[in-house]
């Protein structure tokens, strides 16, 4: 299901899509394009495919076919992705959430697998309204720099540390601190087994670093050596070099939207097919979008 909003009344937005509907590799005759003419303010469409394999996007166009401008048009699809601000975003994220433990781990999961490891080109990617609908990707302090926002618009509590060679979060709730690695995809249990640790307890008691597995980003395909897990110790118990940080709150304070107006005969367009994924790279060497 599609959602499409738009404002004012009265004007007219083309909704066109082209989809995959199977694999990338399949013939150019597998491709489907749809489009639709939207008159209200919202409207809701829902796209028929055949086949068995999910549907890929290739490219969405929004074009302003009337004579007044289209204020803020944005599209959602089963309920999600309406990523307009860190409002809407924090919404979607924690939805059924009904504790602070349930959001700060809902926050940490959602930015862990909606990232990649490269470094965008410019600083307002610390904000995850302006990272995650332009870019996708960032390291390790922007991954720290978007949940601590998002965290923050939840009315949960969050700081961001600088340790010896990487950054990491740490939320608060349940009348504690725990750290949270959004960009590693880990976090780290206490001795409880249930409790996920805080920066001061790992920096206390190393076999709770020791025994945890310390995943690979999901595209860089490599083996969990055991060298891996001897860097992430030595990263999180130097704590002369551990410090909390407010630099990037600079950005992620700011009030970013993906606010816009196509004047009559603009067309805003989303293309993922082919070159883009020239981007996907594991390396961190700066990009633009």
């Amino acid at each position: 299901m599609f959602k499409s909003v738009s404002r004012p009344l009265g004007a007219f937005i083309a909704i066109s899509m082209v989809l995959c509907l199977a694999s990338r590799s399949l013939a150019k005759e597998k491709i489907k394009t749809l489009s639709k003419v939207i008159s209200e303010h919202e409207a809701e469409y829902v796209i028929e495919v055949g086949g068995t394999l999910d549907p890929e996007n290739v490219e969405i166009t929004i074009e302003n076919l009337g004579d007044t401008p289209v204020k803020d048009p944005r599209i959602s699809v089963n309920g999600l992705y309406d990523w307009f601000d860190i409002d809407s975003m924090v919404e979607e994220i924690t939805a059924g959430c009904t504790t602070d433990e349930e959001k700060a781990v809902a926050i940490w999961e959602w930015v862990a697998w909606k990232r990649f490891q490269r470094s965008p080109h410019d600083e307002s990617s610390l904000h995850p309204v302006r990272a995650l609908n332009c870019y996708g990707y960032g390291i390790c302090g922007h991954t720290s720099s978007w949940i601590k926002a998002l965290c923050r618009a939840a009315g949960l509590q969050a700081r961001v540390w600088e340790i010896s060679g990487h950054t990491v979060t740490e939320v608060f709730y349940n009348g504690g601190w725990h750290m949270l690695d959004g960009n590693v995809k880990v976090f780290y249990l206490a001795r409880d087994n249930r409790t996920i640790a805080s920066l001061a307890e790992l920096e206390k008691d190393r076999w709770l670093i020791e025994r945890t597995i310390h995943p690979r980003d999901p595209w860089v395909r490599q083996d969990d050596p055991p060298g891996r897990n001897i860097q992430f110790v030595r990263y999180l118990i130097t704590e002369r070099d551990n410090r909390e940080s407010d630099g990037y709150d600079y950005q992620n304070k700011r009030p970013y939207s993906m606010s816009m107006t196509l004047k009559p005969g603009e067309k805003l367009l989303r293309w993922w097919e082919p070159v883009l994924a020239k981007f996907e790279s594991p390396d961190k060497n700066s990009l633009v979008p």
